[in-house]
């Protein structure tokens, strides 16, 4: 029997917002020591555990590459345990799909023994099998691009299914779960049956336009890039569910500029500054995205911080972020007033149980 797109009925109550105080203390700790001038703190970091991926994306290559090495267990102890010395506060488990990772409970466990903050990205591989990991992870981001014909054409047949099923175990087990939507070609064609979607299953969303490049390729074209103004449309039909009650974690000023309005509110990129990309082969990054400023061959066996500090002797390039999540820290580390009122209020609700 196929599944219902409206099982979902919402997030459950009593969800886990609360920080523990050793967390908060790091939390002090790592903004003061980031504020020091010309100091690398990785204050986040993306991990790419793997390339390996059961997935058939439309926009992404990693599949497409066959066999390839990534780092033992050991070494991703190690690179937690620098990260964690660093200052970092937070990390986030992505691939390829991390689930199939046959250590990625033990990595995401030791994560948090160190005090960090572990999100998980992922497909669904591997559940149900590799549920109680789910239950390690301090929020979960599912990809999930359209209703179910949108999703099942972009990523594969099974993909809408395997989305559901990794909300509905976040939503058993009470961990904080989001999703991942690209706005691509496909789905911008029935973008509004996806935010209704969206808003009957409760579900907090981060929008990103597809890149004009395929994922994890050097220089393949992506056919599912969108033209610039069906970007602007899609951002105005996102702005406007905003406005009616939606989750969208994107800023308003991100949104914005999608729409082609105020097209020079652009933060700049801090990247190896403040945040750094580990690859699965262990090397230290920006991105990973075109133009990405890292010179090549920076382990982080070296060390993250001398590392990121290799990265910041480099001129940075880039000047609008194609990376939706990392355009939202560069405005909220930036100190926008926009982005850090918003999250101010917003943790205050948190702390306080403010509905």
């Amino acid at each position: 029997m196929r599944r219902s797109e409206t099982r979902i009925v919402g997030p459950p109550e009593g969800t886990r917002w609360s920080l523990p105080l050793a967390r908060t203390t790091r939390l002090g700790v790592a903004t003061l020591g980031a504020l020091v001038p010309d100091r690398p703190v990785p204050l986040f970091a993306s991990l790419e555990v793997t390339r390996r991926c059961p997935g058939r994306c439309a926009y992404c290559a990693a599949p497409q590459r066959g066999k390839v090495e990534e780092l033992p267990t050991q070494e991703w102890i190690a690179i937690l345990d620098d990260l964690a010395r660093s200052g970092c506060l937070a990390v986030s488990f992505t691939g390829g799909e991390p689930l199939v990772r046959d250590d990625l409970g033990a990595l995401l466990d030791h994560g948090r023994r160190l005090g960090l903050r572990v999100f998980l990205n992922t497909s669904g591989f591997g559940l149900p099998e590799r549920e109680a990991w789910i239950r390690l992870a301090d929020r979960v981001t599912v990809s999930l691009d359209g209703v179910r014909e949108v999703q099942d054409r972009l990523r594969g047949a099974g993909a809408f299914d395997r989305s559901m099923e990794v909300i509905e175990t976040c939503r058993r087990h009470r961990v904080p779960v989001q999703c991942n939507a690209v706005i691509s070609r496909t789905a911008i064609s029935r973008l509004p049956e996806f935010l209704d979607l969206l808003g009957r299953i409760g579900l907090p969303v981060q929008f990103q336009p597809a890149y004009d490049e395929l994922l994890r390729s050097a220089d393949a074209t992506n056919p599912e890039a969108p033209e610039a103004e069906a970007l602007h449309q899609a951002a105005v039909q996102v702005r406007r569910a905003r406005r009616l009650g939606l989750a969208v974690q994107n800023d308003p000023e991100d949104l914005d500029l999608w729409a082609g309005i105020r097209p020079d509110n652009v933060p700049r990129c801090l990247g190896g500054r403040w945040f750094v990309r580990v690859t699965h082969r262990g090397h230290l990054e920006v991105c990973g995205i075109r133009p990405d400023p890292s010179p090549p061959g920076i382990r982080a066996r070296d060390g993250i911080r001398q590392g990121m500090a290799r990265i910041l002797d480099r001129p940075n390039p880039c000047r609008r972020c194609p990376s939706a999540s990392r355009a939202a820290f560069n405005r909220l580390v930036s100190g926008a007033p926009g982005p850090l009122g918003r999250r101010a209020w917003a943790y205050l609700r948190k702390i306080t149980r403010i509905p």
